[in-house]
């Protein structure tokens, strides 16, 4: 009789606890947290940490680079429905600040770009990277940063569910590490480390593992080099050992590909932004990383 009762209590305490859980994930569902992500890495990772307890819009749409965005009425609409606004900042999103300002005062902006070790940004000598190198999310020692500093955010609008996000941000921190880990074995054995990249968003993965980018060819994202410019680069290709160029599908890749002409150097297509929520950033990055193997090996 005892037993019976016992077992009673304990499916009664089990049922309940399931209706509890059941209701937490159904006003998880009903009221998320509204977030703001400027470009589409940061909107995968906010994702990855607050799972179904945040509701993400991107800014910036995929296919367009966040040095040339330039926003509509309907951002601003969804920014003043925000809780959280994720940029990167050090003068990546030049637009943000004033979006930020338009809509009021206490919504915070959250700028992640701040919790990294920034490099030097020599070859791009606009405004807006007077900051340092702004692509701070193309490393995956960086994006283990970045989700500590998510949850973190995510955990000051919403601390009763402290446990999930810490526990969702350390599982994207060992995806990170576990690639970083495949690459780094990769990359012992490659042929060539010289690089010519379309615009520097590639300097952090280079550090990583010690790549050389030789060059740029995009000072300023957008504009097109000048002719002297192109026969720099040119001969940089010619005198180096086994260079790749690396393009990116955002921006023009004509001159690339007049460099490819006049030298015979391989061009890889690398996407630093992916497509949220079509595709995981981590995924992209994997991608970029077997290209860089294949090419240069």
């Amino acid at each position: 009789m005892k037993m019976k009762i016992f077992l009673l209590i304990f499916f009664l305490l089990c049922s309940l606890n399931l209706v509890f859980k059941g209701n937490q994930y159904i006003e998880a569902q009903e009221n998320p947290i509204q977030i703001v992500a400027s470009i589409s890495p940061l909107a995968d990772l906010v994702t990855q940490v607050g799972s179904e307890r945040v509701s993400v819009h991107l800014l910036v749409p995929n296919g367009v680079s966040p040095h040339t965005f330039d926003p509509k009425p309907s951002d601003i609409k969804k920014l003043e429905q925000a809780d959280l606004f994720f940029i990167v900042g050090l003068g990546l999103e030049m637009f943000a600040y004033d979006m930020a300002q338009a809509v009021r005062n206490n919504l915070e902006l959250l700028e992640l770009g701040k919790k990294i070790e920034v490099l030097d940004d020599p070859e791009e000598n606009d405004h807006e990277h007077q900051f340092g190198n702004p692509h701070v999310w193309v490393s995956l020692r960086n994006l283990s940063i970045l989700a500590e500093s998510v949850a973190e955010a995510i955990i000051k609008v919403d601390p009763d569910n402290k446990e999930i996000y810490l526990k969702n941000a350390q599982s994207y921190k060992e995806q990170c590490q576990q690639l970083d880990r495949w690459f780094g074995e990769k990359v012992k054995n490659l042929k060539t480390r010289h690089f010519i990249a379309q615009h520097s968003a590639w300097s952090y993965l280079a550090r990583d593992y010690n790549l050389v980018q030789i060059g740029v060819i995009e000072e300023k994202p957008g504009e097109e080099p000048s002719p002297k410019k192109i026969k720099s680069l040119i001969d940089d290709l010619k005198i180096s050992e086994n260079p790749v160029i690396f393009a990116e599908p955002q921006l023009n890749q004509k001159t690339a590909q007049i460099l490819s002409q006049e030298t015979g150097v391989k061009v890889i297509i690398l996407d630093p932004l992916g497509s949220y929520p079509n595709v995981p950033f981590l995924e992209t990055m994997k991608d970029n990383l077997e290209k860089i193997i294949e090419a240069m090996q």
